[in-house]
């Protein structure tokens, strides 16, 4: 479970973050003695028949299955397993990617089947890795028409065409939604990248989108809920490869897919604390938003589940959100090693959810800026 101070020391969160993070899971000899002892029942040395990439990687074929080979139109899961050699520290990963998105195996993966398990040395030697292809996650056919059809729009120097009607009113600045996009070469057809297979992206219309992805914020402003458009974006120059480019050309299509709206993580109105909140102390205040008459006081040293969305108060980024990122709950140990937030949690109530406003000074050392958040407690 998510502690409030890992939370805390998150750096900020981008708006537009991958939906296919790789659920990690360590061993080592002081928690799992079995699984670091079964690490060490092979030779992690590289044998001599092993083969080598042009990057430099040597491996060797662990599991063949005789399966299929994957192809750049598939979404593969993959399993990864980490031996470090010195310690006999095991790390192990399930992660969903294309042969595109996998600058460090990909070459090699290329040349598995479905099913197969390869073992994987690099340049450093502390560090081996069992690579297993498990399954084909997803196919992602191109669309027919590669190129923008008569009827697109223009936007922010890209192109695009709805080709889905949403349900309900247009997504308007500081909304948040989740989304699915899908990218193939605007040439090719080749898959580039997807977030289908995972959880989506999510956005928040907030300024820092519009200044960092102004195509993607535009876009989905001519969007609602349900929604599905094809979006035609054309790479920087120095983007472009080394070979002739045809200027007019665009180097990528993307289908992207609303697919819902996400009220609970708006950018507030109220970033600033409003004159109506109470301050605990300087650069610390709170303001109740709903409670249950019969609710439970907090009390020292409980151990308590709550549902926590922060942001940045003067960007309107959003920080962190319970449940979020990963399937973890947050959880506050009520101490007063939690600093400012033992303050606030021993003013609220079992079922109470109610508003904060920090600034950097108030928050523990390398937390240093200054936090909106809105809080509920189970």
């Amino acid at each position: 479970m998510k502690r409030i101070f890992a939370i805390l020391l998150l750096a900020v969160i981008t708006t537009s973050c991958s939906g296919n993070t790789p659920e990690v899971a360590t061993a080592t000899s002081e928690n799992n003695g079995d699984q670091m002892d079964a690490a060490l029942t092979f030779d992690l040395v590289m044998p001599e028949n092993a083969q080598h990439t042009p990057s430099g990687l040597a491996y060797v074929a662990i599991k063949q299955s005789g399966g299929t080979r994957p192809t750049e139109i598939q979404a593969l899961r993959i399993a990864l397993k980490a031996y470090d050699v010195m310690t006999g520290k095991i790390e192990e990963a399930t992660v969903i990617e294309t042969l595109q998105r996998m600058p460090l195996f990909g070459e090699i993966v290329s040349q598995m089947t479905i099913g197969d398990t390869y073992r994987i040395w690099g340049e450093s030697e502390g560090r081996v890795w069992d690579v297993t292809i498990l399954e084909v996650a997803h196919e992602f056919d191109p669309p027919q028409d590669l190129t923008p059809p008569a009827d697109a729009e223009e936007i922010n120097g890209a192109v695009w065409k709805q080709i889905e009607a949403g349900n309900g009113v247009k997504i308007t600045h500081g909304q948040a939604i989740r989304f699915y996009a899908t990218r193939w070469h605007a040439q090719t057809g080749a898959i580039l990248e997807s977030n289908i297979s995972g959880e989506g992206t999510l956005a928040i219309l907030n300024n820092d989108m519009f200044y960092q992805d102004p195509i993607h914020a535009a876009l989905l402003l001519e969007m609602s809920p349900g929604a599905k458009a094809r979006i035609w974006i054309k790479l920087p120059q120095q983007a472009h490869s080394t070979e002739t480019q045809d200027d007019s050309a665009y180097d990528i299509l993307e289908e992207l897919t609303v697919v819902e709206r996400l009220p609970q993580y708006d950018v507030p109105t109220d970033l600033v604390a409003p004159q109506d909140a109470t301050t605990l102390r300087e650069g610390a205040a709170m303001k109740i938003i709903d409670a249950p008459q019969d609710g439970i006081a907090l009390k020292e040293g409980e151990d308590v589940l709550v549902d926590m969305t922060c942001w940045h108060s003067q960007t309107g980024n959003i920080i962190m959100a319970s449940g979020l990122l990963s399937n973890e709950e947050t959880r506050m140990e009520l101490t007063e090693a939690l600093g400012i937030w033992h303050d606030f949690m021993l003013k609220a109530t079992h079922g109470m959810t109610f508003r904060t406003w920090t600034t950097a000074e108030v928050m523990p050392e390398n937390v240093t800026i200054p936090m909106t958040c809105r809080v509920k407690v189970e």
